[in-house]
């Protein structure tokens, strides 16, 4: 999200100039934020106050993800050294978690100066 310089209240963007109410963050002790409208903040001086003003304070850019997950196969390759000290300690896991351990040491592994170009090859190999 990219923020704006100067924002005035919606609610006097009618106004004259001089009667214009700019955002200042120290002016305003209460603010409400909504997630179903991205960059736009309610402020008033005081909590339940009488007066409030409505600020956009965001440029909201089009954001679309990406239809390609990022692992398919739901698994991030584990450094190899990681994946034998789980191998080692798997023992001393209570038995009620074990199998989810277990299921670890079985993922596919990377050395540690690799930088997961095997991985990706797979991937592509598997992905199309």
């Amino acid at each position: 999200m990219y923020y704006k310089r100067s924002v005035i209240s919606l609610e006097t963007r009618q106004h004259d100039r001089e009667s214009r109410e700019v955002f200042n963050i120290s002016k305003y002790h209460y603010f409400e934020y909504s997630s179903e409208k991205k960059g736009v903040v309610k402020a008033s001086e005081w909590l339940g106050g009488l007066v409030s003003h409505t600020f956009v304070l965001g440029k909201i850019p089009d954001v679309s993800l990406s239809p390609i997950t990022a692992y398919p196969t739901r698994q991030v390759p584990i450094k190899k050294p990681k994946a034998e000290d789980l191998k080692k300690v798997c023992c001393y896991i209570p038995e009620e978690c074990r199998d989810f351990y277990n299921r670890l040491t079985v993922w596919p592994t990377v050395t540690a100066d690799d930088t997961y170009d095997e991985y990706r090859t797979l991937m592509d190999c598997l992905c199309g």
